[in-house]
């Protein structure tokens, strides 16, 4: 009886322990900062930004998972790039407020993990498609000529995503993440930016 309890028991928690690694469906949270990269335009007038995100992940096999994600980044404007483009000098009588630029993210991923026999520690690379909704704030000029205002109208643009990431794992359900990538959105005047950032997997 004793015996056959144990059986009951053991098969019980392989059971259990089996179902724990057969989640599919996880959620990953992240924020970090992201550094323009090109066009001259976006690199001379805004500085590295702040960013964050919320994804999805639907895992399908041991080493590939897919999924959808928002991000969300805001560049600052960048006082002495921004005048200088407009041939302007580093004047105290110049005034600028707003101008930063914000831009929205909804992107498809594909993740690949490189060590997936590994539980704890993995290496992943990833490839993602999407849209890029960016509008600048409302940019106030003062000058000693007066007031000047600048609206941008925005718009919407395909962007596509590379990258290479680290994850950890804590416990049974929380593990952490690293992730830099290479953002591209392809617009009339095309721009990309460094996004690097860490958050948690649950």
């Amino acid at each position: 009886m004793k015996k056959s309890m144990a059986i009951v028991c053991a098969l019980l928690l392989a059971h259990g322990v089996s179902h724990a690694q057969e989640k599919k469906f996880s959620f990953n949270l992240g924020f970090g900062a992201g550094a323009p990269l090109s066009a001259e335009t976006f690199t001379e007038a805004y500085s590295v930004g702040s960013l964050g995100s919320l994804g999805l992940d639907y895992r399908q096999s041991q080493s590939f998972s897919f999924g959808a994600e928002m991000g969300y980044a805001s560049f600052a404007l960048d006082r002495k790039g921004f005048l200088k483009l407009n041939g302007q000098e580093d004047d105290p009588g110049i005034k600028l407020k707003g101008g930063d630029m914000n831009v929205v993210e909804l992107l498809g991923l594909g993740k690949y993990i490189f060590n997936a026999a590994q539980t704890n520690d993995n290496f992943y690379g990833l490839v993602g498609i999407g849209l890029a909704a960016g509008k600048a704030s409302k940019l106030t000029v003062t000058t000693a000529e007066g007031k000047f205002e600048y609206e941008d109208d925005g718009g919407s643009d395909m962007m596509m995503v590379f990258g290479l990431g680290f994850k950890h794992t804590f416990g049974t359900k929380w593990k952490t993440y690293a992730e830099v990538r290479y953002a591209k959105v392809f617009a009339d005047e095309s721009v990309s930016y460094l996004p690097v950032r860490v958050g948690f997997i649950f």
